[in-house]
């Protein structure tokens, strides 16, 4: 997510970089220089293409300049997308990790679509809860106010002044203010807060979900990198020393000091603290790794261990969809009750027009 969450501003969609990925590696095993690949891909794209233009014409400018392909598109691509083109970099083999970038972006997005299917409506819910609440505020209380004057409200129909009056007020306004700016200050502490309050936040939404497909990534990118020929502790190095991200940087830091301390992969694995890797993903790595064919086997894994925590969000999510029906269930049983109440004032006499 910087990754994830926080992309610059020439980043492509997914699809299209899983399409740029497929191009080149494709271009790349007819023969072609991987400068000529993207000079060809240059050619073809269309001139209204306001994001692939730029990347392309960036990337082939740092590649006449000496550049290799992973610093070409370095800041262009997420970290994790960086660190399998440097890998391609150091074996000499770049169209390898393309290929396996191809799938991963395109499962990466898969999953993505699945969190925000799973997010959506429970949002929606919320905003309707919010529209709800300042409609009645603003229109539904007002217009009784002229029937009846609210000093003699009581029961249900002052319980709905007084929220409605809070909802009205700056009081109100300041504090859907603090819940937007702790929303955007979430989003900005993702890739970069560490500690060990973040450690304990890793177990909440949204620094959960963070950790869930920064980590999972991760687990692909490590993949493609044993099955590219590096060594363990060259594939751990490389991923700590590409990643500009701080909180995935620390972790992987201290999984390579534990490695280096003379642990193999699979202890290094089992050690990674549950705000990195949760323990049951831990344990099952650890046993695999003594396993032949490791590299193989490590995107299955990475792939059903983010099929079931997907799952997780989702039921979780559907939780979330019950409590938001309830709080609207609960404003319209308000007004209902208010509006009896009022009309109960006004048969009374309580006030004659």
């Amino acid at each position: 997510m910087a990754g994830m969450f926080s992309l610059p501003h020439r980043m492509l969609h997914s699809t299209a970089r899983a399409r740029l990925y497929e191009a080149l590696a494709g271009h790349m095993e007819n023969g072609l220089t991987e400068l000529d690949a993207l000079r060809l891909l240059r050619q073809r794209t269309r001139k209204d293409d306001r994001r692939e233009i730029p990347l392309l014409d960036t990337a082939i400018s740092r590649m006449e300049a000496g550049a290799p392909l992973s610093d070409a598109l370095r800041g262009q691509v997420p970290d994790m997308e960086y660190m399998l083109l440097a890998a391609g970099d150091v074996n000499g083999r770049p169209q390898q990790p393309l290929a396996r970038l191809a799938e991963l972006v395109t499962l990466r997005g898969r999953v993505l679509s699945a969190v925000r299917g799973a997010l959506a409506y429970p949002l929606f819910l919320l905003l309707l809860f919010v529209g709800l609440l300042l409609t009645v505020a603003l229109f539904v209380v007002p217009a009784f106010a002229t029937l009846v004057p609210q000093e003699r409200w009581y029961g249900f129909a002052l319980l709905l002044q007084e929220i409605s009056d809070f909802a009205a007020s700056w009081k109100g306004a300041l504090c859907l203010l603090v819940v937007v700016a702790l929303v955007l200050l979430a989003l900005f502490s993702l890739p970069r807060w560490t500690g060990k309050v973040r450690a304990l936040a890793d177990h909440f939404p949204p620094w959960n979900l963070y950790r869930l497909l920064t980590s999972a990534s991760w687990l692909f990118t490590l993949a493609a990198l044993l099955q590219g020929g590096l060594r363990a502790d060259d594939a751990l190095r490389l991923s700590r020393d590409s990643s500009p991200a701080p909180w995935l940087r620390s972790h992987l830091t201290a999984l390579y000091d534990r490695f280096a301390a003379g642990e193999n992969l699979g202890q290094t694995l089992a050690s990674a603290p549950a705000s990195f890797l949760e323990q049951d993903m831990a344990q099952e790595l650890a046993f695999y790794a003594a396993l032949p064919n490791f590299a193989e086997r490590l995107p299955l894994l990475a792939q059903q261990w983010l099929n079931r925590r997907v799952a997780q969000v989702e039921r979780a999510c559907r939780k979330c969809n019950g409590f938001g029906i309830l709080c609207i269930f609960f404003l319209l049983c308000l007004v209902g009750l208010a509006i009896r109440d009022l009309i109960t004032l006004v048969s009374e006499g309580v006030y004659l027009l």
